[in-house]
């Protein structure tokens, strides 16, 4: 349920990651402890990345009251995740902030599909500074997008959106061992693509002896982010070949919330934790729900 009294909210949960707890494996023992929300901001999309020895947690965190997010960061403890500090912000709702590294050098690519692009940001000082350096794509709705290192090739692989069903992508793959450049080519498959409610991009895919595999997002023309796969994937002859594994049902996970929980739509993996993001439903506060009137009243001023 989500009209103008009720909200869509996401927090970020996590467990203890050993031979009992492991997703794709089909191995579920223990619950996921869920981070709480503030009547302002809710955490999703948990991308993990390693650094000079620490581990890092990158986040998109939704400002309720601007209705926007921004891509925030923080350090992982043994006693659990640290306190989220900003690190990206543009004039538009961001997500998904997949950071990578390439030739010595760090780079992150967000979601940025209200700005209809794909923007390249390299790192000026891990992990909060970073700036702009290339438009990979222009006007284009490519969600949740992946850069994978494989065979000695990078691959950059996204979700093109269908334009009137959000959750429904196409699954797109690029040749992207020039990406500082901005070079990207794309394989002759994208052509022949099918939208799908089970391709998006669910987070940062798991290197397993030798193997990749794929967590992405199921949903349905109602709900966004009921379930996860987990896909074999392998590169061969200018092709992505995808071979299932698993699909976890939100259903089938137990958290420590008092929360009813309907759906998870993105996994992460640290050394010590595997991660998600929940969602459930809870009523509008006031704050929100006057700024909601409010940026309302201001786009129809500023048309």
């Amino acid at each position: 349920m989500s009209n103008r009294f009720y909200n869509v909210i996401y927090a970020i949960a996590y467990r203890e990651r050993n031979e009992n707890n492991c997703l794709y494996k089909g191995k579920n023992q223990s619950a996921f402890e869920v981070l709480k929300s503030t009547w302002r901001y809710w955490y999703a999309d948990p991308i993990v990345f390693s650094y000079q020895g620490e581990e890092y947690l990158f986040a998109e965190r939704m400002d309720r009251l601007r209705g926007k997010g921004i891509l925030v960061a923080a350090k992982i403890e043994q006693n659990g995740i640290g306190e989220f500090k900003p690190v990206l912000e543009e004039p538009y709702h961001l997500s998904y902030p997949f950071v990578f590294e390439k030739s010595g050098k760090l780079y992150m690519i967000p979601e940025s599909t209200a700005d209809k692009s794909v923007k390249l940001y390299a790192c000026k000082q891990f992990p909060y500074q970073w700036e702009l350096v290339k438009v990979l794509c222009h006007d284009v709705l490519y969600a949740d997008t992946n850069v994978v290192s494989a065979q000695s090739h990078f691959y950059l692989i996204t979700g093109e959106m269908d334009p009137q069903i959000g959750a429904k992508t196409k699954t797109l793959v690029f040749e992207a061992d020039g990406i500082e450049q901005g070079e990207l080519h794309a394989f002759e498959q994208n052509k022949s693509g099918e939208f799908s409610f089970e391709q998006r991009g669910a987070g940062r895919w798991i290197e397993e002896n030798g193997d990749l595999i794929q967590p992405t997002q199921c949903g349905d023309a109602e709900n966004y982010g009921t379930a996860l796969k987990f896909s074999a994937v392998s590169f061969a002859d200018s092709m992505m070949r995808v071979q299932e594994l698993c699909t976890v049902q939100t259903g089938e996970v137990t958290f420590h919330s008092k929360k009813n929980i309907s759906g998870m739509h993105t996994y992460a993996q640290s050394e010590k934790y595997e991660i998600v993001d929940v969602k459930y439903t809870q009523k509008t506060n006031i704050a929100v729900l006057s700024g909601r009137v409010f940026r309302k009243i201001s786009s129809i001023f500023n048309r």
